[in-house]
């Protein structure tokens, strides 16, 4: 029995020691896997770190939506202070007149001229534009050689041709600043011009040239222009033929309100009678006079005055003094077209500050009509 006892003792014993060895290696176990945890999050820890400070570079557009588009517009804006500066350049450094430059005109309101000061450009929309002067430059170019033919068509890198092409330079800002004061004036009077009077005037040039394609040939041949080119000429002329019927009707007014017609036609008219209060002298059917003018001169009594009378000289106010049947109907007048209007324009010219960016002379050194002959 106490040998039994001993070998259970012993057994126990046994079993105890294999019990604390076990618990030795789960818990060395338990502490190993502690270490791996915090080494593996160790691990974790400098890889965000690196993957953090990387993504500074590999991701730079990775911004809120706010400061993606200003950033998208300052990119925007930069690129387009370099183009308006690079052909500014190109205009007012390098005097380029290319087909590209010219393009560019259009769109950018680069100025030729500035009239009544620096300011104006901005706030009065007194701008020569440099799309302006190089229309009216090319359209003298290209008028010359088909005036001129290609026989003798002028080389303008010779020195005569340079000349030539320096006072084309100066017609053409002429023409432009012209135009500039004419939409002031007209501006002043209230007058405009709709799209529907432009469509109806090249439509009565579509059908005089034979149809759409004559037309744009010819005046491709002529000026140099296109449709959309003789558009703008064709609005201008309306706009001038605009003008001068509100002037003649503002006289005709002051005729029919009592004044004086000899006084008026002093004042007022155009034509070589104005010194004589516009007398005429008789007038019958073989008179030498435009028919629309004389067919409302003949069928008027006298002391008795027309409206306005359009002819290709102008505007006409025909009164008729007296009557014989033997010399016809003494008649008077009043003619209105474009000289006082062109007086207007130059006196504003004279008048005005004018400030000029390209290198253009801006008068002629020799009459116009001597440059022509």
């Amino acid at each position: 029995m106490k040998e039994k006892l001993q070998e259970i003792k012993k057994k126990l014993s046994s079993d105890k020691g294999k019990d604390d060895s076990s618990e030795d290696k789960v818990a060395e176990k338990k502490a190993e896997t502690k270490q791996q945890d915090a080494e593996s999050e160790d691990v974790d820890a400098e890889r965000e770190s690196i993957l953090s400070k990387g993504r500074r570079y590999v991701r730079p557009m990775s911004l809120s939506p706010q400061k993606a588009l200003k950033l998208t517009g300052a990119i925007v804006a930069g690129l387009i202070v370099v183009i308006v500066s690079a052909f500014a350049i190109l205009i007012y450094v390098y005097e380029s007149d290319s087909d590209l430059v010219y393009g560019a005109s259009k769109v950018l309101p680069y100025p030729a001229e500035c009239i009544d000061g620096k300011f104006a450009c901005v706030i009065g929309g007194s701008a020569v534009r440099y799309s302006d002067y190089q229309f009216n430059l090319r359209t003298l170019k290209q008028g010359s050689s088909s005036q001129l033919g290609a026989d003798n068509e002028i080389d303008f890198t010779t020195d005569e041709g340079q000349e030539q092409l320096e006072t084309f330079k100066t017609l053409a800002l002429m023409e432009s600043r012209q135009n500039v004061i004419l939409k002031q004036i007209a501006r002043d009077r209230g007058v405009s011009v709709d799209r529907d009077e432009v469509d109806e005037e090249i439509d009565r040039f579509i059908e005089s040239e034979g149809g759409q394609d004559q037309l744009e040939t010819a005046i491709e041949s002529i000026y140099g222009w296109s449709l959309r080119d003789f558009r703008r000429v064709v609005e201008l002329q309306i706009l001038r033929n605009k003008i001068q019927r509100l002037d003649a009707e503002n006289v005709l007014e002051e005729v029919e309100e009592g004044g004086d017609f000899a006084e008026l036609a002093r004042e007022h008219s155009s034509d070589g009678s104005a010194e004589d209060g516009g007398d005429l002298g008789f007038v019958d059917e073989d008179t030498p006079f435009v028919e629309e003018f004389k067919e409302v001169a003949l069928s008027l009594d006298p002391g008795e005055t027309s409206g306005l009378v359009e002819t290709q000289f102008g505007f006409h106010i025909i009164t008729a003094v007296e009557s014989d049947p033997d010399e016809g109907v003494r008649v008077s007048h009043i003619l209105i077209d474009g000289s006082s209007l062109q007086q207007e324009i130059q006196d504003r010219l004279e008048e005005a500050e004018i400030n000029t960016y390209i290198d253009v002379r801006t008068e002629l050194e020799e009459p116009v009509a001597a440059l022509r002959q």
